[in-house]
């Protein structure tokens, strides 16, 4: 019992405090799940709408509504997926480039180059 008040008082190992980039980053992975998952619902609830009506022409009106804002919400959260996948090379990259030693490459000496292959001639 005494074990495990010291431990519910102890603090616990802390987290590295994600720079604005990351923090940006983060959050346009999230909206754009969000929006991708607001989309799917959009379809599902104009589907089972659409679904209650038996007339054709009384059908359209939903597809047209639900479908069309639902297919826009699910592409507007691609664009933001892709928009963050791309801003995450973009830090990995910067973060590389900016140890020492890392932007430049290893280049053999001028006398050292390898032999080129053969030919299967």
């Amino acid at each position: 019992m005494a074990a495990d008040a010291a431990k519910k008082g102890a603090p616990g190992p802390k987290r590295a405090r994600r720079s604005p980039e990351e923090r940006r980053i983060l959050n346009a992975r999230m909206l754009g799940l969000v929006f991708c998952a607001a989309g799917f619902a959009v379809i599902a609830i104009g589907w089972a709408a659409m679904s209650r009506v038996t007339c054709v022409d009384c059908q359209m009106p939903y597809l047209l509504s639900a479908g069309a804002t639902g297919v826009a919400l699910a592409v507007l959260g691609v664009g933001l997926l892709l928009l963050a996948e791309i801003r995450a090379a973009r830090h990995h990259l910067v973060a590389l480039l900016r140890r020492p030693g890392a932007a430049a490459p290893t280049v053999a000496p001028p006398g050292s180059a390898s032999k080129p292959a053969a030919s299967n001639g």
